[in-house]
């Protein structure tokens, strides 16, 4: 059977948050991201249901893939973080 190859990595940013806490996202080209606490972590995936929605999953969501986004972890509210 052919083989699929994974999706590449469009992006990694590390963001500087609002409330001064540092999140690393890395984005895919499959409308996917992985949302991380520690540089080295595997990472929590969200999906993006279309390109330029945001990025969701239970508790998560990241609004954007630039330079600047609006993100909401479990227990924290939205907030704007910088790259």
């Amino acid at each position: 059977a052919p083989v699929e190859l994974p999706p590449m990595v469009t992006a990694s940013r590390t963001y500087r948050c609002k409330d001064g806490s540092l999140v690393y996202v890395d984005f895919f080209s499959n409308n996917t991201a992985a949302y991380k606490t520690k540089k080295e972590e595997v990472g929590v995936p969200l999906t993006a249901p279309e390109a330029g929605k945001p990025y969701v999953a239970e508790g998560y969501s990241i609004s954007g893939d630039g330079p600047q986004v609006d993100i909401a972890a479990p227990g924290k509210p939205s907030q704007s973080c910088k790259a």
